[in-house]
């Protein structure tokens, strides 16, 4: 028999302030433990378990209040194996959500995992592992497994993840519904099958690229390769700003095709786009569309159109810009040449009036 109190812990995200822990020991080689924890700011934790075997474990109870959540699991059995726990099922509710996971660990580098998730609040999952990303909303229903063993240095992990998450958002871009469907193995994400629902359109993205989602610095490296076709309608710019790669706000709703090819150094891009309201910075219009690529730099506008106060404006010729997904430095559009044709039919000259002082007009 062993009992003891730990005072003022500290474990990632919690304080807390005492712990009780006892063990009870028998000659029939059983034994029972208990965990009893308390935080300052209202979370605890009990932790109810016997072993009953000399490879298995009973855990009869597994209750607490974690970061504001109700958490608890029905009573389950760990079963250990050649130094591997075993779950047969594992069931863990956080508030009116459900988490179950069954499956192998040995460490880190060995695990084979099969697990789901239905109405769980990213929000509140985060506060719990102490966390924080910018994907919120509430997880409907989702599968994941995991799979990963070590093979003379080489960690060659596997992932096949399906989620469908409602009523959420990616910092500033708000959707109705987002599901995914991928597989990770051998730096790749392979296929991609992503659809997001906003209250006014879609975005639908399907293909694979490479990526190290375990890397602790960069997620793309410069041979890293792409092949992405992304379809979107109605797509509010405004709530997508940031991820443009110009510094001036850009407004309207976007519709249209981008494939994406070539490595993450030197991407290559092809599609069409159409903007209703558009907006950039001092300019507003009433309806945009162009077909585009882009390589190294440069982004080429053709059959540019754009309708403004009754004019008819038309654009052809390159644009400097960044795309790299391994150097995100903005470039200054203001202070790089630029060769674009422009002309229109207008019965003003409010649109070149904007910009007199920014660029010579012939």
């Amino acid at each position: 028999y062993s009992e003891g109190l730990i005072n003022n812990w500290t474990f990632r995200n919690y304080d807390l302030n005492n712990i009780l822990y006892r063990a009870e020991f028998s000659d029939s080689n059983k034994s029972k433990y208990s965990i009893s924890a308390f935080g300052n700011m209202g979370d605890s934790l009990e932790i109810i378990a016997e072993k009953i075997s000399n490879n298995k474990i009973y855990v009869s109870k597994f209750k607490g209040v974690l970061k504001q959540s109700l958490v608890h699991s029905s009573p389950f059995y760990m079963d250990i194996d050649n130094k591997m726990l075993h779950f047969p099922l594992l069931n863990i509710n956080i508030g009116t959500g459900n988490i179950f996971i069954r499956g192998n660990i040995r460490d880190y580098t060995h695990y084979d995992l099969n697990g789901g998730i239905s109405n769980i609040n990213l929000d509140a999952l985060y506060s719990i592992i102490g966390v924080s990303y910018p994907l919120k909303g509430k997880i409907k229903k989702g599968r994941l497994k995991l799979n990963n063993v070590k093979n003379e240095s080489i960690i060659s992990p596997f992932i096949d993840i399906s989620l469908d998450i409602n009523n959420g958002s990616w910092d500033d871009f708000i959707f109705d519904k987002l599901s995914i469907t991928t597989k990770y193995q051998n730096h790749a994400l392979n296929p991609i099958n992503l659809n997001v629902e906003t209250s006014l359109g879609f975005i639908k993205a399907n293909g694979w690229c490479n990526i190290d989602l375990f890397s602790e610095t960069l997620l793309f490296k410069s041979k890293d390769n792409l092949n992405i076709l992304v379809e979107f309608d109605k797509i509010d710019l405004a709530s997508v700003n940031r991820y443009l790669p110009w510094s001036f706000e850009s407004r309207g709703y976007a519709s249209g095709l981008m494939k994406i090819n070539g490595t993450t150094e030197s991407p290559k891009i092809f599609g069409n786009l159409g903007i209703s309201n558009p907006g950039f910075d001092k300019i507003n219009g009433d309806t945009l569309y162009n077909r585009y690529s882009y390589s190294d730099h440069q982004l080429n506008i053709d059959q540019g159109y754009f309708l403004l106060n009754g004019g008819e404006y038309y654009g052809n010729g390159n644009i400097p810009v960044n795309f790299d997904l391994i150097s995100q430095e903005k470039l200054q559009i203001t202070k790089l040449p630029i060769d674009f044709v422009f002309t229109g039919t207008a019965n003003n000259f409010d649109l070149l009036n904007l910009f007199k002082d920014k660029f010579q007009v012939t």
